[in-house]
């Protein structure tokens, strides 16, 4: 590619181009394959965003989801629009080492926590390069999980999955998506982070980064000062100083917010982030909570007061199916990310009359409930496992994303003992381009089946389309409500007993499965590379 193109691309970025340069620009993008690849993932990964939906929409009271989603759309076909036109000179900077990257320098060494997957690709000039580090050029996706680097020149990053982080320089990193806390020393000052809506330079300073292609990116600062400079629009540049925080807005707009270190991890931890209910008293549900991204996590059990009856593993949290459920803050884990939820199940025979209304009821459920009519039934915005009932047969374990969802023939719930259900999603999608889905029951894989009566959302490649939105957080023993004002169908409870449920930021492998079951704890398998990484 010759150097005209990459100054036309960087003016690209700088908003700099003229018409004819553009047109230019645009001609070479169509005879260059690689170009033209790059750019349609960009902008098919942008239009398939989540909308946000806040709590305080909520309480402020909406038309319904079809205003929702128009007002969500006029704030994101800003962004999209923005982004979109400079998609091409990211990631081109990215991957062709374009002129302002150093050709050469030095790289940094990175260690994963337990869990993690991530696909590790170097420049194809690169040569050989040791297992556990990257350089200039490298690009790491984190799939799920952990990644701590440190840099030759001291810098130490601890960057929480989902994540996209390539290394253009010795001193400078892009950070497309995910979160990142950042200690600079001082023989780094200097030291900048760009992501594709500002970018960050360091004064001297332990500052976090967040990067959310479906939201505004955030800075926040822990110790010292940096610089931030707003790279689209307005160009706003402001000085940040200890205990402040920023978000920047498509068109340039620099406005503060609250600093949050609970956003950010500091050290690598031992496990994937997780929630881990052991419903083992009324006062205290929960185990672990190790969430990332989650500012204070809470919990209320609705309903009548909670029972608790012998357990798999000390005491369970008994469901009366009339009136009492748990709920929390926590939207969930939303978008495609990977994900497992696993937990262990009683519940005696259940069958219900023709004439019964009550056909099903969730386990676990999290995100946007659509309303079946013609426009919402189509998408997959929700992440349920619920059990379906019918007058003639056992319930049916499903695994729900709204509009697709698989059922499991042979699983036999309702006999009154105890069993544990795993279901893991990879993010990922199989070669005919459903989502990759994995339930156990007791230990076994599971055979899946998929209940198909109507159309689906599909991507660009022809996949179907997972985007878990924010809407019901996550409930316990709760059917999702499609209606704006409420979370829950009311009198659409599960009568069960529930212990030892886990939801986990990330895909598990069988052996952590049978852990689960087995010991009650999160094995530690090791990080997964991907076919490109060396």
């Amino acid at each position: 590619m010759s150097k005209e193109v990459h100054v036309l691309v960087q003016k690209l970025v700088d908003g700099d181009i003229s018409p004819q340069e553009f047109d230019f620009l645009q001609d070479q993008m169509e005879a260059d394959p690689s170009v033209r690849e790059l750019y349609y993932d960009y902008v098919s990964l942008e239009q398939g965003l989540q909308f946000r939906l806040a709590r305080k929409a909520q309480q402020s009271g909406l038309a319904g989801l079809a205003e929702l989603r128009l007002r969500q759309q006029r704030k994101l076909m800003l962004k999209v629009a923005t982004i979109s036109s400079l998609a091409a000179a990211v990631l081109i900077a990215i991957g062709l080492s374009l002129f302002f990257i150093e050709p050469e320098g030095e790289g940094l060494q990175y260690a994963s926590s337990p869990g993690t997957q991530f696909k590790l690709v170097h420049p194809e000039d690169a040569g050989e390069i040791p297992n556990g580090q990257m350089v200039v050029g490298s690009r790491m996706e984190v799939s799920q999980g952990v990644v701590e680097f440190q840099l030759d020149t001291g810098v130490r990053a601890v960057i929480s999955g989902p994540a996209d982080i390539s290394l253009l320089s010795k001193n400078r990193l892009f950070m497309k998506s995910g979160s990142g806390w950042f200690d600079v020393p001082e023989k780094a000052h200097g030291f900048t982070v760009q992501t594709s809506e500002f970018e960050v330079v360091d004064l001297g300073t332990k500052f976090g980064i967040i990067a959310d292609l479906a939201a505004e990116d955030q800075v926040h600062v822990f110790q010292g000062k940096v610089r931030v400079h707003a790279l689209q629009g307005k160009k706003q540049q402001r000085e940040l100083t200890e205990g402040n925080a920023l978000r920047v807005y498509p068109a340039g707009d620099l406005e503060a917010t609250g600093p949050e270190s609970d956003y950010f991890l500091t050290q690598l931890p031992t496990e994937l982030p997780h929630l881990h209910f052991t419903f083992e008293h009324a006062d205290d549900l929960l185990g672990v909570e190790s969430l990332t991204s989650q500012k204070e996590f809470s919990y209320q059990y609705q309903g009548d007061q909670a029972d608790f009856e012998s357990g798999r593993f000390g005491n369970a949290l008994r469901l009366n199916g009339i009136n009492n459920y748990l709920e929390t803050n926590w939207p969930g884990i939303l978008g495609d990310q990977p994900r497992t939820v696993a937990f262990w199940i009683k519940m005696p025979k259940k069958r219900i009359s023709k004439e019964e209304k009550h056909i099903s009821d969730t386990i676990v459920g999290w995100g946007m409930q659509r309303d079946q009519n013609e426009f919402e039934m189509n998408f997959n915005s929700k992440w349920t496992i619920h059990l379906d009932y019918s007058s003639y047969r056992r319930p049916s374990l499903n695994v729900s994303f709204g509009a697709f969802w698989y059922y499991v023939p042979d699983a036999e719930l309702d006999d009154n003992q105890w069993h544990h259900v795993a279901v893991t999603y990879s993010g990922l999608v199989t070669e005919d381009g459903k989502p990759f889905v994995r339930v156990y029951v007791d230990g076994a894989e599971m055979r899946l089946k998929v209940k198909a009566d109507r159309e689906t959302v599909r991507d660009s490649a022809g996949n179907v389309a997972v985007r878990t939105l924010e809407k019901t957080p996550l409930v316990v023993g709760a059917t999702l409500s499609s209606d704006p004002m409420q979370d829950t169908i009311q009198g659409q409870y599960l009568g069960a007993l529930i212990d030892e449920l886990y939801i986990i930021q990330g895909e598990i492998d069988e052996a952590t499965v049978h852990s689960l079951m087995e010991k009650n704890r999160i094995s530690t398998p090791p990080s997964v590379v991907g076919e490109d990484g060396q």
